[in-house]
């Protein structure tokens, strides 16, 4: 019975050290600073950047300003990726809704290396925007599978050690 309670945190512990990232964080700022007239932040998800699917999130928030408020205008934002070899890919981001200062590019990064992003926004006023980034190589399936294939072991430990309180009890009241 004490082996079997000794075990539980154990196995939970290991379970924990082995799931070494949390997927909702929304991922890692690329960049950040001043650009076209205001503020932004660049980030990407995944966290590090790595080769496949990329979530691209820009928010953009305009200077204050003293002239007399006007209709919003919306400016469209679209995105360069240039990497090893002359490869590239453009996107364009798109408003998360209307008027609002965030917005999403869904890319694809083809494999790992050096790439540089570039922001462009469609006002001819605005300068573009560089930055250089490292994309790491993409994890194999089974590391992304690997926390759900130990997810069993808290489990089946919680079920053994509520057999074993059962049997006991079962053989107390007999």
């Amino acid at each position: 019975m004490r082996v079997h309670v000794l075990l539980l945190p154990l196995l939970c512990a290991v379970d924990a050290a082995l799931i070494h990232h949390a997927a909702a964080d929304g991922g890692a700022v690329v960049d950040r600073g001043a650009w076209g007239g205001g503020h932004f932040v660049l980030w990407v998800n995944p966290a590090p950047p790595t080769a496949g699917p990329a979530e691209w999130t820009l928010l953009h928030t305009p200077a204050p300003t003293t002239a007399p408020a006007t209709a919003p205008t919306s400016m469209r934002f679209a995105l360069r990726l240039e990497g090893d070899g002359g490869a590239w890919q453009e996107g364009n981001f798109d408003p998360a809704s209307e008027g609002s200062v965030m917005h999403t590019c869904n890319t694809t990064l083809p494999f790992a290396g050096e790439w540089t992003v570039t922001l462009k926004c469609d006002r001819p006023d605005w300068p573009t925007h560089t930055v250089a980034i490292r994309v790491q190589p993409a994890p194999a399936a089974w590391q992304s599978a690997l926390p759900w294939m130990v997810l069993w072991i808290p489990a089946a430990c919680l079920v053994v050690l509520r057999e074993s309180l059962a049997a006991r009890q079962r053989r107390t009241t007999h």
